[in-house]
This record gives C-alpha cells, sequence and structure tokens, in this order.
C-alpha cells in the first residue's frame, strides 16, 4: 500500500528533476499576489512543455476501447488490438472510471487493489500543487496520449523509488531476536507431506515434503547410511519461530533469515547446521554461508565446550558415489569446491565432547 505522504514526496521531487517545475506558493486568489501566482503557473507549463507536455487539450478526443465497460475494480486489463479502438468525446463519468483504471495498472510494484487510490490522490494533488488545474481537467491533461505516455515513464521511476524507500526504512526499523532454539515437541504438517519411517530423525515420524528438492532428498539419505555417527538430525522448517534461523544480508542489502535444512547432532555432540545447494544454484549462498560461519564462531567462542560446524553443502558424484563438501571458511561463490571438506560423519563422531548444552 502506498502511504501517500511519502510516495507523494516522491512523486513531486520526481517531477521537479525531470521537468524543473516547483510546488506554487500559497496565496489567496484575486489578492495582490495573484501574477506572481500565474506567472508561476505558467513558467511550470512551459518547462514541461519542453518536454513535450501539452495543455492547450480541451476539445481533444482520447482513445477508449469500444463497446467495452470500463471497470476500474476489474482485477485483469483488458488488452485489446488498435482495431477495436473508437474515436468520440468522452462524458466526465467516462473520463473518471478511465482515469481510475490508468491509475490502477500503473501501480507495478505494489498491491494494486490497496494503492491505486494512493496514486490517484497523488496526481490529482501534483495538478493542482503545481499548474493550479484541479481535478477534472487534470484528467484530461493526463490522460491525453502524449502526456500518459510520459507520465507512466514517471510513476515507474517514482514507484522504484518508493520501493528503495521502504526497503532501507525496512532495514532500519527490522532486527534479530535471539533466542534459545530447541527441536521443536510438535509439529503440524499438511498433505503435501508424506511419512517415512526414519530411524535417527529428531521428529518422530518424520514426513518429508513431497516437492523436496532432490539434493535434500540425497542428503537425507546420506544421513540414514551414516546413522551409526549420528544420535540426531532435524528437518528444519523453512520460516517460523519455531524453526532454527540466522540472520544475514541480501545482495539487496536487506536483512532477512537464513534457515538451514539440516541440523545434525553427532555421536561426539559435536552439533552440525548445513544447508543443501548445487553448485550456483543459490545467488543469495555466499551471503548466506558467510553469515552462517560468523555465527559459528561467535557461538564456539560464547562456549568453549560445545562445538558447532557446518555451512552450504554441496553434493559432487565421482565414479557414481555421491559425497558432500562443506567450507569452513568464507566463501564468494558454490563452484569452487577447492579446499572444501568433505563431509565424513565417521570423523566427525570420533571425538566425544563433554557439554553441548
Amino acid at each position: 500500500m502506498l502511504p501517500s505522504s511519502a510516495f507523494e514526496r516522491i512523486f513531486f521531487d520526481v517531477m521537479e528533476e525531470k521537468y524543473g517545475v516547483e510546488e506554487l506558493p500559497e496565496i489567496e486568489l484575486g489578492g495582490s499576489d495573484a501574477a506572481e501566482l500565474n506567472e508561476k503557473i505558467e513558467l511550470n507549463k512551459t518547462a514541461m512543455r519542453q518536454k513535450n507536455w501539452q495543455f492547450e487539450i480541451d476539445d481533444h478526443q482520447i482513445h477508449i476501447p469500444a463497446d467495452i465497460n470500463v471497470d476500474p475494480y476489474e482485477v485483469n486489463s483488458i488488452i485489446l488490438n488498435a482495431d477495436q479502438m473508437q474515436d468520440f468525446a468522452i462524458t466526465m463519468a467516462q473520463f473518471g472510471e478511465m482515469f481510475d483504471r490508468f491509475c490502477y495498472d500503473n501501480i507495478t510494484r505494489l498491491n494494486r487493489s490497496k494503492s491505486w487510490k494512493k496514486l490517484r490522490e497523488v496526481l490529482i494533488h501534483f495538478a493542482e500543487y503545481y499548474l493550479n488545474v484541479f481535478e477534472f481537467e487534470a484528467r484530461r491533461i493526463f490522460l491525453f496520449p502524449y502526456n500518459k505516455a510520459l507520465l507512466i515513464q514517471d510513476i515507474s521511476l517514482a514507484l522504484e523509488r518508493f520501493e528503495a524507500f521502504q526497503t532501507a526504512q525496512g532495514n532500519e526499523s527490522r532486527r534479530a531476536i535471539e533466542e534459545v532454539w530447541q527441536v521443536p515437541e510438535l509439529r503440524y504438517y499438511n498433505d503435501l507431506y508424506n511419512r517415512e519411517v526414519v530411524e535417527k530423525s529428531a521428529m518422530v515420524p518424520f514426513f518429508e515434503y513431497n516437492r523436496a528438492s532432490t539434493v535434500e532428498i540425497s542428503f537425507k539419505e546420506f544421513l540414514e547410511q551414516n546413522e551409526n555417527s549420528i544420535e540426531w538430525w532435524y528437518k528444519n522448517g523453512d520460516k517460523g519461530k519455531e524453526h532454527f534461523a540466522i540472520p544475514y544480508t541480501n545482495l539487496q542489502n536487506e536483512l532477512r533469515l537464513f534457515y538451514v535444512d539440516f541440523v545434525i547432532k553427532f555421536r561426539s555432540g559435536k552439533i552440525g547446521l548445513f544447508d543443501t545447494k548445487t553448485r550456483r544454484s543459490d545467488l543469495e549462498a555466499p551471503n548466506k554461508h558467510n553469515a552462517l560461519i560468523d555465527y559459528i564462531e561467535q557461538q564456539n567462542k560464547l562456549n568453549s565446550r560445545r562445538t558447532l560446524l557446518g555451512g552450504i553443502v554441496i553434493s559432487e558424484e565421482i565414479n557414481g558415489i555421491v559425497s558432500f563438501r562443506y567450507c569452513a571458511n568464507r566463501i564468494s561463490d558454490t563452484n569452487d569446491l577447492t579446499g572444501w571438506n568433505f563431509l565424513n560423519p565417521v570423523d566427525l563422531a570420533g571425538e566425544i565432547a563433554t557439554d553441548v548444552s
């Protein structure tokens, strides 16, 4: 949804920068400053005319679809060929419907049904505050074909800036709350999950998502093959406070949560935090991995008797044998596995830890 005050200021800034217009002063109509107001109105119109805007369009005609009732609340856009268009004078009501539809169709980045009225309000305000024209006249100006083509670009740019503004505001207010995590005692599954008999699953019975990725299924089978080295493992969820997650900053500089795929407790007491990937399957994988490494290092320093390890784990098939590799250091991509460790549960199970709390 568009908060009108924030988006309005951004839209006004776009128009001022692009056309060199200035907001009109607040003066009493008919007073001694009326001449100054008229001068500023004409300066703004002249500046916009230089960018191909047209204002002398009192008697113009506008294309509207032939035999089509324009519905501003319709969810899907109507797309017509040129031979389905007619020219004729438009009533005030038709102007209103067409302008509403124009606003609706030009909300390209937000929820249309919640935001199009705000966009309409901002456009009407611009016409009033910068051109001293009011709603009915503003509609005709904005819907004139040459003007409409320019306005679509201006709205798009303003929406891009508003989206960046929202992201920045969200990052300032968003924060991660640290909580002690434990395997949930109870978890609900829907009919998209299939029940399986798995020995070392922390949740009994185990339910597997029927659209699980090939690498996730392969890693689960790998854990089953190495069950003698594992005390338990947990297939983590991908959202919700009951599942394990750490914060990371994505490529858009937004704070997000990273839910690792598997939490594993080895017989030694070591805890593995692994997220299954294939090479270059996730552009965010390095950011997620590096955030996880930071978390592991921090937690291991806070409790020297506990050993966490893990990271992004990549499947690799050699001579028909599938193995998994992970990196204990920070990475820049998931394609070059030079220096990555082979995940061997037998090695990780050999040394018994004294405390894992």
